[in-house]
C-alpha cells in the first residue's frame, strides 16, 4: 500500500480515547488487531485481494471500534484470538457470536 493511501486512510480514521497511544489514551496491554483478532477484517481491493494488514474494520460488537475503519495499532481490549485452522468461514452466526461474547478461541468453544 502506498504512502498516499496510508495518508488518506489516516485522515478518514476516527480515534477514540480507548485506543492505544498515540491514537488514544490507553497504554498498550494486548496484541495489535492484525495480530490474529477474529473480528478484524483487513481491507481488500476491488478484486477481493487484501491491501495490507495495516487497515481493516472491526466487527466485534463489544468493541468501541465496532464498524469503524481501524489502523492495526489502535488496539482494543476486546481482542478475540483466532486459532481455528479452517477460519471463521466455517462458523455459524451463533458460534461466532458465542465466541465473541465469551472471548474464547474458536477451537476451545467446540469442546
Amino acid at each position: 500500500m502506498s504512502d498516499h493511501h496510508h495518508y488518506l486512510l489516516r485522515l478518514a480514521c476516527l480515534c477514540h480515547p480507548d485506543d492505544y497511544r498515540p491514537y488514544g489514551d490507553r497504554e498498550r496491554d494486548g496484541p495489535d488487531c492484525s495480530g490474529g483478532c477474529l473480528c478484524y477484517y483487513p481491507l481488500e481491493d476491488r478484486g477481493g485481494n487484501p491491501l495490507s494488514q495495516d487497515w481493516g474494520v472491526c466487527a466485534n460488537t463489544a468493541s468501541h471500534r465496532r464498524g469503524l475503519l481501524t489502523f492495526e495499532h489502535q488496539g482494543c481490549r476486546h481482542f478475540v484470538p483466532s486459532c481455528r485452522v479452517g477460519g471463521v468461514e466455517d462458523l455459524t452466526d451463533e458460534e461466532m457470536q458465542a465466541i465473541i461474547d465469551a472471548k474464547v478461541p474458536p477451537e476451545e468453544d467446540q469442546e
